[in-house]
Parts: C-alpha cells; structure tokens; sequence
C-alpha cells in the first residue's frame, strides 16, 4: 500500500517494521542545524525577570527528564534559555518556578503517574501529549483542554519540526 508514497513508506517502515528509514530529501545534517542557530546571548537562571512572560516549557520522560525552555520575547522569534536533563520531577518543579514556566508540554510515557501528579502540582499550566503512530498519519492535533491532554502522531510532529529546519 505504501509503495510510490514516500511518507506512507517511512512510516511503514518506522512504525510497523520498527526499522529505520529516511529519504534523501527529509535527512538532517549538521549544516542544516548549524543554519538555524541565531547568536542569541545564553543567559543564566537568575537574570530572567520573574515576571517574563511568554516561556514554555517542553520535557521528553526517560530515564532522566530532556527538557527545553523557550522564552519569545517577540512574536515568531522562540529562544532556548534552558536545553538540559533534570533527574526527577520534584527537580522539575524547582525548573518551572525558576524560569517561571507559563505553559508546558510533557510526555504522558512511560511515566504516566509521575507525569499526572506533576501536571496535577501546576493546574492549568501542564499538558500531558501522548504521542502515537498510525498507518494512516494525521496531521491534526487533538487538544483536550479540560483535562489537560493533547493526542498527536509522533511521525507527523517530527516531520513538522524536521520541515522547519530545511525551510
């Protein structure tokens, strides 16, 4: 089925073969990379005012927590102000009260308790996002905002964040 549809074919190889597999024309390199880098100053913790607004927050769960914090002083211009790895959630918390997190997105797996009594410790400001793959990929974001979930392809969200470093 996939045959003669590029995306079809990298998604039946990812996920249902569980193998690796990419086009030429969807490779990252470091050149693309390095493109994307801006001579943003790096600034330490204590010099973001409490009151910034605008900063968000994104943590991959794992064995340690991968965690991202974007402030956007200007519309369409994000930059990191924290890339690093947390131990635990309890230092987590410590994190989001320091770079004054507004808004943040955390795997729901495969530490889905731990992630709930987070969320549940920052009402209104933590959404659990459980990714999933399909064979048939859909581009749309599902957004449950009473309980604080959103539901996307883990396929297509890569593809989204890997076309807007090529572009």
């Amino acid at each position: 089925k996939s045959l003669g549809n590029q995306q079809s074919l990298q998604v039946f190889y990812n996920s249902s073969l569980g193998l690796p597999y990419t086009t030429d024309d969807s490779r990252l390199t470091k050149e693309a990379l390095f493109e994307c880098t801006k001579d943003y100053p790096y600034r330490m913790p204590q010099s973001i005012p409490t009151s910034q607004p605008g900063t968000f927050m994104g943590v991959d769960v794992g064995k340690v927590l991968h965690v991202v914090i974007d402030e956007v002083p200007k519309p369409d211009c994000p930059r990191a102000v924290f890339i690093g790895r947390v131990p635990s959630f309890d230092a987590l918390d410590r994190i989001m009260d320091q770079y004054n997190v507004r808004l943040g997105v955390v795997d729901a797996r495969p530490e889905t308790r731990e992630a709930r009594r987070f969320q549940a410790r920052h009402p209104g400001r933590i959404y659990l996002c459980d990714y999933n793959s399909s064979e048939t990929p859909s581009t749309e974001l599902k957004v449950d905002e009473k309980d604080g979930w959103l539901q996307a392809d883990r396929t297509q969200v890569m593809d989204r964040g890997l076309a807007n470093i090529l572009t």
